[in-house]
């Protein structure tokens, strides 16, 4: 990729200020979860995950909150349907735009612990709960139980609101694992973003796995 280590760092940093990020597993109220937010806005807001078969990283899920009213970005669909440097260029006009982005890290150790399912589950049913007051809520997907949200398959394809959080979730997390891989080279994360590709099992066959490594994936 040809942004530099410290332009990825630097995107991570936005990401992060410009919206909220905590683990799964921190206590966030749903006034911190809404705080910044008006009420004089027609809001939506789409969910979407990534990461979730990859056998390193975190599973990262994104909650963008949107104006209806607001001009949107051209271009928003499915994160992996957009070129690596254009969904870069998408994630900063993105973080220009929406009201506010959300993002939650399950890290691999509770991904171990939990099970992916359960842990979506969870996260699901808090971001609901935390927005469902302000307007209607999106989630990518089938539905989950006890989750009070709409659900759609495919539906960064076909919504504005969960596309955004499809492009905004992927550049966090790929921004982590370029990170990632300055710390663990062996494993080519700068390109396979911690999936299972040939380069990684092969990374994995000549040294021991790392921290950030999911060990029921592997």
């Amino acid at each position: 990729m040809a942004h530099s280590q410290r332009a990825l760092r630097q995107m991570r940093k936005k990401l992060s200020t410009a919206g909220a990020s905590w683990h799964h597993d921190e206590l966030v109220s749903l006034r911190e979860m809404r705080a910044g937010i008006s009420g004089d806005k027609t809001l939506t807001i789409g969910i979407d995950e990534v990461g979730q078969g990859a056998l390193a990283g975190p599973l990262v899920i994104c909650a963008a909150v949107i104006d209806v009213n607001a001009p949107k970005v051209e271009g928003v669909t499915d994160s992996k349907k957009i070129a690596e440097k254009r969904r870069f260029e998408l994630a900063e006009e993105l973080m220009g735009s929406v009201v506010k982005a959300y993002f939650v890290e399950i890290p691999a150790h509770q991904v171990d612990i939990r099970s992916i399912e359960l842990s979506k589950g969870m996260v699901f049913r808090r971001l609901a709960t935390g927005f469902g007051t302000l307007g209607e809520v999106w989630i990518d997907g089938r539905p989950t139980r006890d989750t009070d949200a709409n659900f759609m398959v495919k539906g960064d394809l076909h919504r504005y609101d969960i596309g955004a959080a499809s492009i905004l979730a992927k550049v966090y997390r790929d921004s982590y694992m370029y990170i990632m891989s300055q710390v663990w080279p062996y494993y080519k994360w700068e390109t396979n973003k911690g999936y299972g590709t040939a380069a990684h099992y092969d990374g994995l066959a000549k040294h021991q796995r790392t921290p950030i490594h999911r060990k029921k994936f592997l």
